[in-house]
């Protein structure tokens, strides 16, 4: 892989007209001479060790003389920025390198593109110090370099990420929303297209309306036992009652009297 980069990789820069980061590396409507002296300074900037080139983009990006430069020849570079970026915004990179960015800039941006990064970095500086002055002539500096005033109005107000994400297509924009969690969707809902706003919120609240509540953590105290029902109490037994007395014929007959007697 190291080897493919190192021996192929100019020769293909150099065929497409293309650098690492999309810019031409020669002007295609400069005379001829001079796009042969433009390939020949990109070749030998290949050639820059890598110590000196990290040393310069540690500088371009805000770094010190005194810190930042020596820790890059010393070999201690600074992590790249997708490391330090989450998995969605690496994904919104991605979408607007592929279906924003062009694929190929001509060869004059190439040539501001350094002192715009520059430019940016001094404006960020002078946001960060809060200095009246310096952010006005900061300010200056970027219109000179080629932003735009309403780009530089955003500079150190607007993530970049969110900028990015706003510059993305519909079909872009709702696959992040969708693939975002709460506080993702709440940072990049404002910036969608207009027509995507509502509903993407009316989606997102139908989602969480049918997620199933969660599950009480199960508790871990003895569940308690149900005490059993008591049983109805016997009733005393009843006491007997005496026999009824003989029934009786009927008419009931008349006891002997002494004159029966006296006959028999």
């Amino acid at each position: 892989m190291l080897w493919t980069k190192l021996i192929f990789e100019p020769f293909k820069e150099i065929w497409e007209n293309r650098d690492y980061y999309g810019y031409n590396i020669r002007d295609e409507n400069a005379p001829w001479y001079k796009q042969v002296w433009q390939t020949i300074v990109h070749g030998f900037g290949d050639l820059k060790p890598i110590s000196i080139s990290s040393a310069e983009r540690s500088l371009d990006t805000g770094g010190t003389w005194s810190k930042d430069a020596v820790l890059a020849v010393l070999g201690f570079f600074p992590a790249p920025a997708y490391a330090e970026k989450s998995a969605i915004q690496n994904r919104i990179s991605h979408l607007y390198n592929e279906h924003v960015a062009p694929q190929s800039r001509t060869y004059q941006e190439g040539e501001v593109s350094q002192e715009k990064m520059r430019a940016r970095t001094r404006l960020l500086q002078a946001l960060h110090s809060k200095d009246p002055e310096a952010i006005r002539q900061a300010k200056a500096d970027a219109i000179k370099a080629g932003y735009s005033a309403e780009a530089v109005g955003k500079i150190g107000t607007v993530p970049s990420d969110v900028f990015l994400f706003s510059k993305l297509p519909e079909a872009d924009q709702q696959a992040i929303l969708r693939q975002a969690n709460k506080d993702e969707f709440e940072r990049y809902i404002g910036h969608a297209h207009m027509k995507l706003r509502v509903p993407m919120r009316q989606e997102r609240a139908g989602k969480q309306a049918e997620a199933p509540a969660p599950a009480s953590p199960p508790s871990s105290a003895p569940p308690a036992t149900v005490a059993p029902a008591p049983r109805p109490a016997t009733p005393p037994p009843s006491p007997r009652s005496p026999p009824s007395p003989p029934a009786q014929a009927w008419p009931p007959v008349q006891p002997p009297t002494f004159g029966d007697l006296r006959l028999r």
